[in-house]
């Protein structure tokens, strides 16, 4: 049986780690290693975390100097021995069956990379319900990176994918970034994958918490997002000019939310010049062949004509 390697990269999550890595203990594969990154935290997480490697074959605990997720995350694969590798969040949990089922859908299609579907979970209290999957859908490299960047099909984040470890081997967490890390990751993971799985069952259960990044307003770590969705761009005009309108949609897309996000969290005082830079660059990217719904497109349209309208009309 392959041995598929669970990282977890984990700080201070002393009220859901436990949880999580119940949920990936109790999983129906079980030639797993179970790889716990502690990102130096300051609460009971480490505490917790030895006792469960203590009493677990499987898992293994690693501490180190507070680094960020994606240092943790690339420690993880480091040490990881798995033919396959998945990343989890230590705040979320899985469905019993998720690895088996992703395991199988990327041996049986050959795959690099299997896909399952998410379920966003509001509450602790709220009832978890998985629905049979109605499709299990395969993709070849274009089709699935074209996807991912109009789309945002698949997801962006790295938990909800089993990997082949060949085909991740010289791929690695950008560190020093602290938002949209993961959707580089998978880009660059896409862009090496000949066959892509995506199964249409939630199996991965992603709690929206309270103090996740994308709800504590906006602050210097969002301008990731502008340069990760540049070097997408970038990477795709030198590569693949084939998926030009794609790559210039996750582009265009990208400033247009942060943006909003900016209005809405009344930032733009304290970031003018960073929302005037990126106001000139959405009027500078071709609005030409973009496939964007009707509302976005004249949202944007807006902020180019008449920014000032624009700006009334979000920020009331």
């Amino acid at each position: 049986m392959d041995l598929v390697s669970v990282i977890v990269p984990v700080y201070n999550a002393e009220k859901y780690i436990n949880i999580c890595i119940q949920s990936i203990v109790s999983q129906t594969y079980q030639n797993i290693e179970i790889i716990i990154i502690d990102d130096g935290s300051e609460d009971n997480t480490a505490v917790i975390c030895k006792n469960l490697a203590e009493h677990n074959r499987h898992i293994r605990y690693h501490r180190q100097d507070n680094s960020g997720v994606s240092a943790a995350r690339n420690i993880g694969y480091s040490m990881s021995k798995g033919q396959y590798i998945i990343f989890i969040d230590a705040d979320d949990e899985l469905h019993a069956s998720m690895i088996e089922k992703l395991l199988y859908d990327i041996k049986k299609n050959n795959a690099d990379i299997s896909v399952c579907d998410i379920k966003k979970v509001e509450s602790s209290i709220e009832k978890i319900e998985n629905k049979q999957a109605t499709s299990i859908e395969l993709y070849s490299q274009d089709d699935a990176l074209d996807l991912y960047m109009r789309k945002n099909y698949f997801e962006i984040g790295v938990w909800n994918k089993l990997f082949k470890r060949s085909l991740i081997e010289n791929i690695r967490f950008s560190e020093g970034r602290k938002m949209n890390e993961d959707k580089f990751f998978v880009f660059e993971a896409l862009m090496k994958a000949d066959r892509v799985t995506y199964r249409r069952e939630p199996l991965y259960y992603y709690y929206v918490r309270p103090n996740s990044a994308t709800k504590r307003g906006f602050d210097d770590r969002w301008m990731d997002n502008r340069y990760f969705a540049r070097e997408i761009y970038s990477t795709i005009l030198r590569e693949k000019n084939g998926l030009e309108i794609a790559a210039r949609t996750q582009y265009i897309l990208t400033l247009y939310y942060l943006v909003l996000v900016m209005i809405r969290s009344s930032a733009k005082i304290d970031y003018l010049t960073e929302y005037e830079s990126i106001v000139d660059e959405i009027r500078k990217i071709s609005l030409k062949k973009l496939s964007i719904n009707v509302k976005t497109k004249i949202g944007i349209i807006l902020l180019r004509k008449c920014e000032a309208i624009f700006y009334f009309l979000h920020s009331s």
